[in-house]
């Protein structure tokens, strides 16, 4: 691909994606929102009124169960432009075409220029983001915050700068204030940087660097809780419900709906202790792991697999479009991503593709945190992108063992 031609390239492909979304939200999606939907929307007027961080509509109590990245989004969105879920579409639509370009620097820069543009194409137009892109739920901004700290984090790896271990730390940090899972991630980067660093001791130095920055980064969220619940609260509580629900082998540590869970039989002073519900669950998991710790193994690795059963495409049939082609596609191209995925990952590892690591890194550590918890399919749609790229690699490897060389523009 020509140098002068990429950014024409580029910006049409951004422009077809735009319009796509466009297309879906305002033509094809529906309007009522889910439960998680009126939970966010709620907590952020609350701030544009001046309620701080509340769940509970025209209320100041605050939340200790949710972080608070998306609700302010929305807030922003909802004091510049008013309460318009228009806006809020329009906006997560741009942020998938963001993604989308992240996706193609990651590959561009991992793969030297092979396979970018068709990985920009797929991530832009793939089913799950097309359609969180038009719901109030956070997923389309987590997976900008996270696609944008692995990027980072690639660099890191090619560039080992103590600058960009500092600013792969930061995002890290804020993505957390999105979505807790990635709480864990710096510790589980830096064990991966003593892996593959050649000196331990620049490992060890950026390695500390990454956990400070992401500490910082959700340091001010940290102290409002200590504020206001008296209590160290590193992001949120909640963590132990739902580790208690992925306990539960009778149940295969499917989620029970908030009327299945137990501190509902409490009553209501117990119900609000939050710290003491977060203990009770806590010492109800760890008993249900010590009654049976082979089943438990067990219905990790099952989970670990429940964790991709199938793709996100929930939302799609919610809104009518039950055609026996949109859900089989939905399907086919999930488990074709799956598939290639793990080629390309295989392939990667093999022949030491090193800057593709944190990609196979962020797949491995965000199945693994949603088994330890409960699984549910829009949860690996932050991961798509990197998915995407890895399926990407493997599905051109493949290709190419059975096309000629001067046949594949996918590679120039």
């Amino acid at each position: 691909m020509k140098i002068k031609k990429e950014p024409k390239i580029l910006a049409a492909i951004i422009m077809i994606i735009v319009l796509v979304g466009f297309g879906y939200a305002f033509l094809v999606s529906g309007g009522q929102l889910w439960p998680d939907e009126h939970d966010f929307d709620t907590t952020a007027q609350n701030v544009v009124q001046g309620h701080g961080f509340s769940r509970i509509p025209n209320s100041s109590v605050p939340m200790i169960r949710r972080v608070p990245l998306y609700p302010l989004f929305l807030a922003l969105i909802y004091r510049t432009w008013g309460h318009s879920f228009d806006a809020v579409r329009v906006f997560q639509i741009l942020l998938v075409a963001l993604t989308a370009l992240i996706g193609y620097l990651m590959a561009r820069m991992i793969f030297k220029g092979k396979f970018a543009f068709l990985s920009f194409f797929l991530i832009g137009f793939w089913p799950p983001l097309i359609v969180f892109s038009t719901r109030i739920m956070s997923e389309v901004l987590n997976t900008f915050l996270l696609s944008l700290s692995i990027l980072c984090l690639v660099m890191l790896l090619h560039r080992r700068s103590i600058i960009l271990a500092l600013v792969s730390g930061l995002f890290i940090g804020i993505t957390t204030l999105c979505k807790a899972t990635t709480a864990l991630f710096p510790f589980f980067v830096f064990l991966f940087l003593i892996l593959v660093y050649r000196s331990k001791k620049q490992a060890l130095c950026h390695g500390l660097i990454l956990i400070l920055a992401a500490a910082i980064a959700i340091s001010p969220w940290t102290v409002r809780n200590y504020l206001q619940f008296k209590s160290f609260i590193p992001v949120q509580l909640g963590v132990s419900p739902g580790f208690w629900v992925g306990t539960d082998i009778p149940k295969g540590g499917r989620w029970p709906g908030e009327e299945g869970m137990l501190h509902h039989k409490f009553n209501k002073g117990l119900r609000e202790d939050h710290p003491y519900v977060e203990k009770f669950y806590l010492g109800k998991a760890i008993n249900n792991i010590k009654e049976n710790p082979a089943g438990y193994l067990i219905l990790l690795v099952k989970k670990a697999g429940g964790f991709w059963r199938r793709p996100s495409v929930g939302a799609v049939e919610k809104f009518g479009l039950k055609k026996i082609l949109l859900r089989g596609s939905n399907y086919l191209l999930h488990y074709l991503a799956i598939a290639f995925g793990i080629i390309g990952s295989i392939l990667v590892v093999k022949r030491k593709i090193l800057l593709a690591y944190p990609l196979i890194l962020i797949i491995f550590y965000y199945t693994i945190m949603h088994a330890l918890l409960f699984v549910e399919p829009r949860y690996h749609i932050p991961v798509l992108p990197v998915l995407i790229i890895l399926a990407t690699y493997g599905f051109s490897r493949t290709l190419a063992r059975f096309v000629p060389r001067r046949c594949r523009p996918w590679q120039k």
